[in-house]
Parts: C-alpha cells; structure tokens; sequence
C-alpha cells in the first residue's frame, strides 16, 4: 500500500511538472484505460481550480502494437478505401 501511494504521489507530481503529459498504452484502448484517464482528469481539474493560473500539460496518447483488421461483417478482408 505504501509502494501504491509513493507511486501515485510520484505520478501527481511529474504531471504537475510536464508541459506534455503522455499516455503510452500497449493494443486497444480499453476500459482500464479510461478508468486511468479519468483519473488523470479529475487530478487536473482540482488543481487547475485550486490554481487558477495553472496550465495543463499537453496530452498525447500513444498506441503501441495496435492493428486494426480490415474486413467487412462476414470477414472478408478489404481495403482501406472500403472501409
């Protein structure tokens, strides 16, 4: 518990100190993910409205490994275009 704690006070304070905050993810994006991005959100509203001159870091969001099938209902595969 005291590792988890360290871990999200870390976490708080490198967000705080970022002008880019990056979301590295691996695959889709998946409730787990939300659920942690909601988190990050709520901590930057009570801050940006606890100090209103405070600015956001950027967001980004990268997918790793993430491959889109391309194929029609029946599963077909088809083109880009297609789709």
């Amino acid at each position: 518990e005291n590792e988890r704690q360290h871990d999200a006070q870390l976490f708080a304070m490198a967000v705080l100190l970022s002008s880019y905050f990056i979301y590295n993810a691996k695959g889709v994006i998946d409730e787990t993910a939300i659920q942690t991005l909601s988190v990050v959100t709520s901590m930057a509203t009570h801050v940006a409205k606890s100090n209103p001159g405070w600015e956001a870091p950027h967001f980004m969001w990268v997918l790793r490994d993430f491959v889109l099938s391309l194929e029609d209902q029946s599963g077909r595969p088809m083109t880009a275009t297609e789709y």
